[in-house]
């Protein structure tokens, strides 16, 4: 889940970061969507870095400490955000 956080949203801001990785928990429970965070990102069409056909490295090291520590608190339940609700879809803006 934080190589998800840190591949779609890195350069968004703490929110934007958390949205994906509760977009990604909602999926989790809800019964439309594989039943753990990794098989949600990695199904087939839901997250483009997973099709992109780059290299799925994580380089830059305050990016992955902030991505690791979104994901850990969003899946511990220690994290809410309003902007997703029970949402388990997004698309970004720009």
């Amino acid at each position: 889940m934080a190589q998800a956080v840190y591949h779609e949203s890195h350069g968004e801001n703490v929110l934007g970061q958390a949205a994906v990785a509760h977009v990604i928990m909602n999926r989790v429970r809800s019964p439309l969507y594989p039943d753990s965070p990794c098989e949600v990102v990695w199904q087939k069409g839901q997250f483009s870095y997973t099709e992109d056909g780059k290299s799925d490295r994580m380089t830059d090291l305050d990016a992955i400490g902030k991505a690791v520590d979104i994901a850990w608190r969003c899946r511990g339940g220690r994290s809410r955000t309003p902007l997703t609700g029970r949402f388990t879809i997004m698309h970004t803006t720009g």
